[in-house]
């Protein structure tokens, strides 16, 4: 069993100099570990991405409604506006998730408030987005469209497609709250 590291003690007049002790205390671990490295770098690459993708498309969603109306047709001016209250929501949760990666990369205590914050509001913007667009959106567009009505093969594909995609986009909110609320999380992320 080592003891514990303590300075060397002043020598007292007309004693001899202690010995030096055995050795200096090991260095404590860098924080974070390698696994929270990895997950904040990711965290920060998905958050770009993400608020990326979101001005795209959103550019993409104006750019159609100005240029070609027509095909814009079948959205009417709400849906239109939910189309984009959810896809500009995403600036908010890319904003976040690349928040939480900046601050897991450099183990700050605050990453774990905003990461939860984040996962939260992704998931519940994800449902409350699939909801509407599975039950309001959808519809509406089918009734709006010129051609031919609907078959019931393509309102399948759009509905199964609708909850695919909420699933995928599920995934890094989940992964985020699973790693953050681990007990490890508290002692690696404490700068």
């Amino acid at each position: 069993m080592s003891q514990p590291w303590t300075p060397i003690p002043v020598p007292q007049q007309g004693m001899p100099p202690a010995p030096y002790p055995v050795a200096p205390p090991p260095m404590p671990p860098q924080k974070p570990s390698t696994f929270y490295k990895v997950v904040g770098i990711l965290q920060l690459v998905f958050g770009f991405g993400g608020a990326l993708w979101t001005l795209v498309s959103l550019a993409m969603t104006a750019l159609a409604t100005t240029m070609a109306p027509s095909s814009m047709a079948m959205y009417d001016p709400p849906t239109l506006a939910f189309i984009y209250v959810h896809t500009g929501f995403g600036l908010v949760t890319g904003g976040l998730l690349a928040g939480t990666g900046l601050g897991v990369v450099r183990a700050k205590r605050w990453a774990r408030p905003v990461g939860l914050a984040y996962a939260a509001l992704s998931l519940g913007s994800t449902i409350v987005g699939t909801g509407i667009q599975l039950l309001v959106v959808l519809p509406k567009m089918y009734g709006r469209m010129p051609s031919a009505p609907i078959s019931e093969n393509v309102q399948l594909f759009s509905t199964v497609s609708t909850i695919a995609g909420a699933l995928v986009v599920s995934i890094p909110p989940i992964f985020t709250a699973i790693v953050l609320l681990r007990p490890s999380a508290k002692q690696e992320l404490d700068g």
